[in-house]
Formats: C-alpha cells, sequence, structure tokens
C-alpha cells in the first residue's frame, strides 16, 4: 500500500483518531480528519495532532469526501452515514483503522535471509504504530 501523496480522510478523532492521522501524515499523506463534536470537545486529539493534519468538525462536510483516494473509518462511526453512503457508491476504499494499521505492518514487513539460511522479520513502522 502506497500512501505518498494520498489524499486519506479519517472519520472520527476522539480516541484512535489521532493515531491513525499521524501515522498517515509521517508517511506522506495529505491527511483531513472530521468529527462530529467541536474543537473544545476535541482539545486533547487535537493537541497529539501532526501540524500538517488538516480538521473538518461539527460534521463531515461532503465535499471534503468527494476527491479522496482513501478513508479510514474510527470504531464507533457508523457506517451508514450519507458522506460514507456516496463515497462507496464512488468506488472510493473505505476501511477501518485496524485494516488500515494491518495493511501498514504487513506491507512494512521486510523478510532478510541471513548467512544461516534463516528469516528474520523487520516492522519499520512499528515504533510508530506502538506510540500513536
Amino acid at each position: 500500500m502506497t500512501l505518498k501523496d494520498k489524499k486519506i480522510i479519517i472519520v472520527g478523532l476522539a480516541r484512535s483518531g489521532a493515531g491513525a492521522a499521524n501515522l498517515l501524515a509521517e508517511l506522506g499523506a495529505s491527511v483531513t480528519v472530521t468529527d462530529m463534536k467541536a474543537e473544545d470537545e476535541l482539545a486533547d486529539a487535537i493537541s497529539r495532532l501532526s501540524p500538517s493534519v488538516k480538521l473538518a468538525l461539527r460534521g463531515h462536510p461532503e465535499d471534503i469526501f468527494k476527491s479522496v483516494d482513501m478513508i479510514v473509518v474510527s470504531p464507533g462511526v457508523p457506517l451508514d452515514i450519507k458522506p460514507l453512503v456516496s463515497a462507496k457508491a464512488r468506488g472510493i476504499k473505505i476501511i477501518g483503522e485496524l485494516e488500515l494499521a494491518y495493511q501498514i505492518v504487513s506491507n512494512e514487513l521486510c523478510v532478510m535471509r541471513n548467512k544461516y539460511g534463516c528469516f528474520s522479520k523487520l516492522v519499520t513502522h512499528y515504533p510508530l504504530l506502538i506510540t500513536n
């Protein structure tokens, strides 16, 4: 999964959305986070966001969903909200945060052969996943 220069929306910021947004930004994606709550209700999560992450709060404005490559939905966000239904109908990839983490980790596994013929795995983004 190549994320560099992709336009990605995270739907739902509260707990885990900030970690997903920061990881995607670190990997070179253009990230926008949207949430139904207001800025004052999300102050803690917003304070943890990378400066490059854009915000669209107090709702899910449909116009930001029109030209994206992928949408990541936080746990607890219903999949039947209008912007997600419309995006799905247009063929935009919609995944959950756990699926995102799985795809990033499985993509970043490097298999290297050592001098004894054994294989070892190196997860290059593991520290980012566990700190966010």
